[in-house]
């Protein structure tokens, strides 16, 4: 990012003159304008736009929050360059050190967040519908109609399982499972399928995501039977329907469970950036609530 430094002085020339004599800005200050400007720059670049496009709608707020100008801002540049040392190059990369501090330590805040995502989601999640012990056989065509399931459905992700067998005899040259979600106006929507094979018995899961408020059921079809066919000989079992709410709806209500915080994460200082709050979170892994509601292993 030291390329930065050129571009500070093809900027220069940008920068319109203010009245009144220009002020030093201290070396702090400075570096934290420089680091400012780094950020921008790499905001400006990511984004596929050019540094010398409309720079002073980008760099001049920045000078204006620490309260300097762009004079201040090249009358102090002029005098660091001329610095035998402590020079320019010495504040960016005093800025680039802290832009990687603070770097790692928001990466880490980030996969804190995921990770207690995560703990979240397998904490509510649940199976909604079983079958038990119940083992699905169909050997007609009357019998297709037991091949289907379809449930209420709430706003989140939902995962189909069941186990399956289609017999050598059964006449059907294709098969494949379904799971897809109805509203008032749709059907069929937001459909998942697998294809299914002959032999062995085999397991398969499918899922599906509900973000519409107007989704008012969940459609599962073991097997779409083709309806050329005549001899059906098909086995369903283990089926289960788990589903898991959004983290946006349960997280206050998580939070509230948990009686205290420190009882599900662990904090260990291990960078002096932020130290009043930075660290490595530790989950206790895999969480579960018990019925009164702590968090146990």
């Amino acid at each position: 990012m030291r390329k930065l430094i050129v571009c500070l002085f093809f900027l220069l020339p940008l920068l319109s003159a203010s009245c009144g004599r220009p002020r030093t800005i201290p070396d702090g200050r400075f570096e934290k304008i420089i680091r400012e400007l780094l950020l921008t720059n790499s905001y400006i670049s990511y984004h596929g736009q050019s540094i010398n496009n409309d720079s002073v709608d980008f760099y001049t707020p920045i000078l204006k929050k620490y309260g300097y100008t762009e004079q201040d801002f090249r009358y102090s540049l002029g005098k660091m360059a001329m610095r035998k040392s402590s020079r320019i190059t010495d504040v960016v990369d005093s800025a680039l050190v802290d832009i990687l501090k603070a770097d790692s330590f928001y990466k880490g805040r980030a996969e804190i967040a995921r990770r207690m995502e995560i703990a979240i989601r397998n904490i509510y999640k649940d199976t909604v519908y079983s079958n038990g012990d119940t083992v699905i056989r169909v050997r007609n065509r009357e019998d297709l109609k037991r091949l289907t399931l379809k449930l209420p459905v709430s706003i989140g992700d939902y995962e189909i399982r069941f186990r399956y067998r289609i017999d050598s005899i059964d006449d059907a040259n294709y098969h494949s499972a379904h799971l897809y979600l109805t509203n008032r106006l749709s059907p069929r929507m937001n459909t998942s399928y697998s294809t299914l094979k002959k032999g062995a018995w085999d397991s398969i899961s499918l899922a599906v995501s509900a973000r519409d408020t107007a989704i008012r059921s969940l459609t599962v079809i073991y097997d779409d039977y083709p309806t050329q066919a005549k001899r059906p000989n098909i086995t369903v079992e283990r089926v289960r329907v788990i589903y898991t709410p959004l983290v946006d709806s349960v997280r206050n209500e998580a939070f509230n469970r948990w009686s205290k915080f420190d009882s599900i994460v662990r904090f260990s200082i291990k960078d002096t950036y932020h130290a009043q709050d930075s660290g490595t979170l530790h989950l206790l892994s895999p969480l579960r609530l018990d019925t009164a509601g702590r968090v146990g292993l």
